[in-house]
């Protein structure tokens, strides 16, 4: 599994796993219930592989987030979705020190919060290391490619 699978469901709480897609939407498992459920085509739904937070110059990619949460909590829990808001914002100004504060909301703190809570408390944290060896996989691949272009 990858971050790719894990996705947000607009209008939904928490996370979800992508099981299949079909003619009309999309096969999704919650991470919380196991539950699984389709998904309309007519609701979005974000990889979360594919969100980034914005920057005051560039957009930061939210596998980059959590490996910046990882290395500051070394472990320790993080703060909650539902604790003081002030500290919330606190964390994530730590965390992506130059966010873009008129593009990032504090719901869109709070998201990425409960996000990295729940890939930690199901042990899938190891996921946003996949990310990296993948994009490592496909950077060697275009180097191969290359060489084989320039002889």
């Amino acid at each position: 599994m990858t971050l790719k699978e894990i996705v947000t469901v607009l209008g939904q709480s928490g996370l979800y796993k992508s099981i299949s897609t079909t003619k009309n939407g999309m096969i999704v498992e919650s991470l919380e219930t196991g539950q699984r459920t389709t998904i309309p085509l007519s609701v979005r739904v974000s990889s979360l592989q594919d969100i980034a937070i914005f920057t005051k110059t560039s957009e930061k990619k939210l596998d980059e987030v959590f490996r910046n949460i990882r290395e500051k909590l070394q472990g320790a829990e993080i703060v909650k979705s539902k604790d003081d808001p002030k500290k919330i914002k606190e964390f994530f100004s730590e965390i992506v020190p130059d966010f873009d504060d008129t593009k990032v909301y504090f719901s869109d703190m709070k998201k990425v919060v409960h996000w990295y809570h729940q890939l930690q408390t199901y042990n899938l944290l190891d996921l946003i290391d996949a990310v990296e060896e993948v994009k490592e996989i496909d950077k060697n691949e275009n180097n191969d490619n290359e060489d084989v272009i320039k002889k």
